[in-house]
């Protein structure tokens, strides 16, 4: 059985997104994740879900239900995939029967929505599957409140400014042996990439020692995507190399992104314990 949870579509999702301040899990939750952080928006509406779909879930698997002895399965994708894996812990917690149906929940390019502790606590229940740089899966308000505690840090440093662009032009020059004529389309970095020293090299460690302590301090907590974390470091399309020469029509080709799909799904298999029999 199935249930699949759609992300961001109206002004009403939007919301939910927006409501990101930290609310705390119930208090009847197992010991480990109870009074943990959470997303406050998806939360709530994970708890709306609950009050809708439980009974009717409830009877679909009960006894002589029409998916009596089906495994349960919880998808959704961005805030889609927040709210079932949120959805998925409250039902792994609070209803017997549907931790008795393997209840999982795989969650496609999920926002962050718990504490590390309750994240960690719900890896083998929940996979959370994350794709390239993609910043919803790295969000949360605790993230935004560093970067701009990191700027104020910044702007205390007498010539940061300069610093960072030079060295970070620098870092764009393209290698050259000595003697090489340099083409007349390739950017001329080179007098960039002169300009930053081994000073520069010391002043950005020391710099960066000083962000660390800076951030480490008590501050909002940072949310995290939850369960178990499958990244794929470049999206599908481009990580995948054609390889078949089998006409399109033969029934032994196969296209480079099917065959990642087969990857990714079997991940997926491994990830919630079917294995690749296919189920």
């Amino acid at each position: 059985l199935v249930l699949a949870i759609r992300g961001t579509m109206s002004a009403g999702d939007a919301l939910t997104d927006l409501r990101c301040d930290s609310a705390s899990l119930s208090s009847n939750l197992s010991s480990g994740i109870r009074n943990q952080s959470v997303h406050r928006g998806m939360w709530e509406s994970a708890v709306r879900m609950d009050g809708k779909l439980r009974h009717v879930v409830e009877e679909a698997l009960g006894p002589g239900g029409t998916c009596e002895g089906f495994s349960l399965r919880i998808v959704g994708h961005s805030l889609g995939a927040g709210v079932a894996s949120l959805l998925t812990l409250r039902w792994h917690e609070l209803v017997p029967l549907f931790r008795q149906h393997a209840v999982h929940c795989h969650a496609f390019g999920p926002p962050c929505v718990l504490g590390p502790v309750a994240a960690a606590a719900t890896s083998h229940y929940i996979t959370s599957v994350v794709v390239g740089d993609d910043a919803v899966c790295r969000w949360s308000l605790g993230s935004t409140k560093e970067v701009l505690q990191a700027a104020a840090v910044l702007a205390q440093e007498p010539g940061a400014m300069c610093r960072l662009v030079k060295m970070a032009v620098a870092s764009m020059a393209p290698a050259q042996t000595v003697g090489q004529a340099r083409s007349l389309a390739q950017p001329a970095y080179s007098a960039a990439a002169a300009m930053s020293t081994a000073a520069d090299t010391e002043w950005s460690a020391h710099l960066l020692r000083s962000l660390e302590t800076t951030l480490a301090a008590p501050n909002t907590p940072k949310l995290l995507p939850a369960g178990r974390i499958l990244w794929f470091s470049h999206p599908l399309s481009r990580a995948v190399t054609p390889t078949t020469t089998a006409p399109a029509s033969s029934p032994q080709a196969s296209s480079p992104l099917s065959n990642a799909a087969d990857h990714v799904l079997g991940l997926l298999r491994d990830a919630d314990g079917t294995g690749g029999d296919g189920d």
